[in-house]
């Protein structure tokens, strides 16, 4: 249980307002950088690696926003199937 407890406690740290705006700057930094065509001054990563990482965070985000939707969405009638008995 308190393993349980400070788990949360590490993730209640992670995700607040200041953090996802950090992370936002970060990647608005990225794409300023990428759109004057400086990349290479600013990462030891190659053009295909750092598009490999923004896919995988992009699908990440994707897949989060989907599942947070999911779960605030209230169910209302079209979202019963109607089964017909043989």
């Amino acid at each position: 249980m308190l393993t349980n407890e400070l788990n949360i406690r590490t993730f209640q740290t992670l995700f607040t307002d200041a953090r996802f705006a950090s992370l936002f700057n970060t990647i608005d930094r990225l794409h300023d950088v990428a759109s004057e065509g400086k990349l290479e001054q600013v990462t030891d990563l190659t053009p295909e690696e750092v598009i490999g990482w923004l896919k995988d965070i992009a699908y990440t985000v994707n897949e989060t926003i989907k599942e947070l939707d999911q779960t605030q969405r209230r169910p209302c009638w079209a979202d019963y199937q109607v089964i017909e008995e043989a």
